[in-house]
């Protein structure tokens, strides 16, 4: 049995970071804003504002980018980090793992991060309690999404790495 070269597992872990860490918070920043919008406004209204934000100029949405790395990257990079370490350990991760990944990233993300001075939507207020709690869960969510998204990009442009783990006989 052959093993699979160190070179390869390095790269599979970088390249999962690097594309984690790259797309995951602009992936992040899209999903959050249409979610939010869709519990501020109704249905209706935020799928108009989600066609609005492909008519809007370049700089409007580019404006928000800062802001979707501080708040997102460093989430992004761990689930990446993590995701790429299991891939070349153990070969590519199945939708359970990339879940529960996701989900440790929101609770980071949440408790540790914070999810900024956002008030909830009127339709997403579910506690008195915790008036944030309505962003906390769309923030939890949208790690989740964001993270299966990142990892099917990764799978789809990253297979023959994935298989070279796999399959060392693929490596070239």
């Amino acid at each position: 049995m052959t093993q699979t070269s160190l070179r390869a597992r390095v790269t599979e872990v970088a390249k999962a970071a690097l594309v984690f860490s790259f797309f995951g918070p602009v992936v992040g920043l899209i999903i959050f804003t249409v979610g939010y919008f869709t519990f501020e406004s109704g249905p209706f209204t935020a799928v108009v504002g989600a066609l609005l934000l492909f008519f809007l100029p370049p700089f409007v949405g580019f404006s928000a980018l800062p802001f979707a790395y501080y708040m997102g990257v460093i989430p992004a990079l761990v689930s990446g980090l993590f995701l790429g370490l299991y891939a070349a350990v153990k070969g590519s991760p199945h939708w359970p793992i990339v879940l529960a990944s996701g989900l440790a990233a929101g609770l980071f993300q949440v408790l540790f991060i914070g999810v900024g001075d956002l008030p909830s939507p009127r339709y997403l207020i579910v506690s008195r309690l915790d008036p944030l709690l309505g962003v906390k869960m769309l923030t939890l969510a949208t790690c989740i999404a964001a993270t299966m998204i990142c990892w099917g990009g990764l799978r789809m442009w990253n297979s023959k790495v994935t298989d070279v783990v796999t399959n060392p006989k693929a490596e070239n």
